[in-house]
């Protein structure tokens, strides 16, 4: 590959960030991490200071060019709740932080590559297993808006032929520490697992080395721009999710689903989050030569949760 390459990973400090970081320095790349706390920059992760609510950064990065800038940056959408003022901070911290990239990157004579995050919640709630792909409109909602307004902000900075611009649509990512998966199988440990509304909503799932290895992929192969769906081949239903995840855990599942209203009650308009579904088709990206580690739920969640083969369902 000829010498390291640089990346600048803005948000390198959420679920994503990390799994990228643990790749990224053993594969000819050379990685600076954009962070609200400074660093020396020992090690192999230099870490620069940022501020994007103030749209300001450390001018250091000027000696930094790199060769390709990953923008996970955002607001945490499963923390806190959904008030005005903390939907408007979600809204606000992904289109800051991209103003801010913007402004950074007129500090370099040569223009780097981006690949920016957006999120299956542009399509809103797709009722049913249509797979939806990269050419569906944007649905409806809250997380449909931000999605939007993300997308529209990346293009606006980036959208230049020179940035090589390519934009992930991201399903929900499983990683045993952090996001979705640890929220979900708290209640099953304790215990039991229940389909959550319906239960038919679909889930499209990606294990957290699948989006680090594809972030690589869309790296290793500059020429890769445009919008690309990304979430494992597998699409499964919200039931089909829970009793899969009980099954590796060894708990109960009870096929009694928790009734909507109960959910809007318990998590208000969070509740979106598990309420609502969509089954994306993700051809386009596999048609790029990537092969996915994980592609069905269970061997992945077997991984995450370091359980071997065997085990059964229990259902009450």
């Amino acid at each position: 590959m000829g010498s390291r390459r640089r990346v600048l990973i803005a948000g390198g400090t959420g679920l994503v960030g990390r799994a990228l970081q643990e790749i990224l320095p053993s594969h000819a790349y050379e990685v600076a991490v954009l962070s609200r706390r400074g660093s020396s920059g020992k090690g192999p992760i230099k870490i620069f200071e940022w501020q994007p609510e103030k749209r300001c950064f450390d001018p250091a990065l000027k000696d930094w060019p790199p060769d390709a800038v990953v923008n996970l940056a955002g607001e945490n959408v499963g923390s806190g709740v959904w008030t005005e003022a903390r939907r408007l901070a979600i809204l606000r911290s992904r289109v800051e932080a991209l103003e801010t990239l913007a402004r950074a990157v007129e500090l370099w004579s040569a223009s780097p590559k981006v690949i920016s995050i957006s999120a299956s919640g542009y399509y809103g709630h797709v009722p049913g297993s249509f797979r939806v792909d990269e050419n569906w409109p944007s649905g409806q909602g809250f997380l449909a808006e931000v999605c939007k307004h993300w997308e529209e902000a990346a293009r606006k900075y980036f959208g230049k032929e020179s940035f090589r611009l390519l934009i992930f649509r991201l399903g929900v990512v499983l990683d045993p520490a952090d996001g979705a998966l640890p929220r979900i199988l708290r209640p099953i440990r304790f215990l039991f697992g229940q389909p959550l509304g319906c239960g038919t909503q679909m889930v499209s799932w990606i294990h957290r080395r699948d989006v680090a290895l594809s972030l690589r992929h869309g790296l290793d192969n500059p020429e890769l721009t445009g919008v690309y769906n990304l979430a494992a081949p597998q699409c499964v239903s919200q039931a089909e999710f829970t009793r899969i995840l009980c099954r590796v855990a060894g708990r109960w599942y009870v096929p009694v689903p928790v009734p909507s209203m109960v959910l809007r009650v318990v998590l208000g308009r969070q509740a979106d989050l598990v309420l609502h579904g969509v089954a994306m088709d993700v051809g386009k990206w596999k048609g790029t030569g990537y092969k996915f580690c994980f592609s069905d739920l269970e061997s992945a969640l077997r991984d995450l949760l370091n359980v071997g083969a065997g085990g059964r369902v229990e259902t009450a």
